[in-house]
């Protein structure tokens, strides 16, 4: 949980469900409407996002959850090194690297990411690098999702 989100509480009871790393839609993400993994057919194949900056997993802060095992076990391997590297809209990256698991092998949470329950209070605007056409993500949750909010 962070300071400038404001969450379901149905959210909780998604991410009790995480079995190493999962992943769901944020709200209200600086100049987009959303931050979330696009879905097909049951695994995640991408991400929407305002900003992709080159990341791996272009997600918000808010839009992941990792089970405590997973975390042990990237600690005893890692040490120190697993801390989260400050790199300003690097940090999930960065982070989500350390732990080893692919983007196409973390869960798609609330409901394959087809609703949003975790939204952003307090938003900081930075320009957007990436045009998104909603015709790219055909046969994905991104349009219901967007229809949604």
């Amino acid at each position: 949980a962070d300071y400038d989100n404001t969450y379901d509480l149905r959210l909780f009871n998604q991410i009790r469900m995480t079995r190493k790393l999962s992943m769901f839609p944020v709200g209200l993400v600086s100049n987009g409407i959303i931050s979330s993994p696009i879905v097909r057919d049951g695994k995640i194949v991408g991400f929407y996002d305002g900003w992709a900056g080159g990341r791996l997993f272009s997600i918000d802060m808010a839009g992941f959850a990792i089970n405590i095992q997973l975390l042990y076990e990237a600690q005893e391997k890692l040490g120190p090194s697993l801390m989260m590297p400050f790199k300003a809209g690097y940090e999930e990256d960065g982070f989500l690297r350390k732990l080893g698991v692919p983007p196409q092998d973390a869960e798609p949470l609330c409901w394959n990411c087809t609703e949003v329950l975790v939204w952003h209070t307090q938003t900081f605007p930075h320009a957007t690098t990436d045009g998104n056409n909603i015709s790219d993500y055909e046969g994905t949750n991104i349009p219901n999702l967007l229809d949604s909010v």
